[in-house]
């Protein structure tokens, strides 16, 4: 979790507790507006040391408003955020089948889970409880809380913590699922502009892949890898690469 904020919280509880006894701001509150400016109120002791310290308090009110117009930029960009507020906040995130990171990644101290507007099905695990899937709809500029305890069912149980969902996709893929939960997929590609669908849902360009630097881990409910190019369209069930491949797979094309 980036620490960030709470420095700066902590940075201007400590400079105002210090300096009461020299400095009085009644009838408001100390607060950013969010564009920039402060609003103070009451009495200021003109005190030089009081000064430095009522000025040092303010330059921490800003820097916590910059960092809370810099985890809201998404909306200027025309985004949505999921604020993921899952327990254990170790557990693993799936955005539309692709793990993203942490749920404590994304817990809006200060990050969110940044995505385009739509409906995107948002999966929560971890080994011993029972696997959460969530599927949301996202307005532009909204920002939507996902909370959730994840229900424990103990490491022997794994069986339960299959959602229905999750347990009609056993059924589908004849045993699959129940061997590999994920898997890890490469390309070997050398259009760059290639695009990267996972069903309907755009992951990315193979440039985008291609700088995460390592191979990308997917939820094994997805069911078609689709690369787009120059008007080529390629489909690759996973299925079919599970079964020849395991669950490290290399996807190779001629473009």
């Amino acid at each position: 979790m980036n620490i960030k904020p709470y420095i700066s919280i902590f940075l201007i509880i400590s400079l105002t507790v210090v300096s009461c006894h020299r400095v009085y701001v009644g009838g408001g509150t100390a607060y950013p507006t969010g564009n920039g400016y402060v609003s103070v109120g009451g009495e200021v002791d003109t005190d030089d040391t009081s000064a430095a310290i009522v000025a040092a308090s303010l330059l921490g009110i800003l820097i916590g408003s910059a960092i809370y117009n810099d985890v809201h930029s998404y909306k200027e960009k025309g985004l949505s955020a999921y604020d993921i507020n899952i327990r254990p906040k170790d557990a693993d995130i799936f955005l539309d089948g692709v793990y993203v990171g942490k749920a404590d990644d994304f817990d809006g101290s200060p990050k969110f889970l940044v995505v385009k507007p739509g409906t995107h099905t948002i999966t929560a695990r971890k080994s011993g409880y029972k696997t959460y899937t969530v599927r949301v709809q996202i307005k532009r500029g909204e920002q939507i809380n996902i909370n959730k305890h994840l229900e424990y069912v103990g490491l022997n149980n794994q069986e339960q913590q299959t959602t229905p969902l999750e347990k009609k996709s056993v059924t589908e893929k004849k045993g699959i699922f129940r061997k590999f939960k994920t898997v890890t997929v490469s390309f070997q590609v050398n259009d760059n502009s290639a695009r990267i669908y996972f069903d309907n849902t755009f992951v990315g360009t193979i440039d985008e892949i291609k700088n995460l630097h390592k191979p990308l881990l997917i939820d094994t409910n997805v069911k078609k890898i689709i690369i787009k190019s120059r008007g080529i369209k390629v489909e690759f069930d996973l299925d079919t690469l599970v079964k020849e491949q395991g669950n490290h797979i290399v996807i190779k094309t001629k473009f």
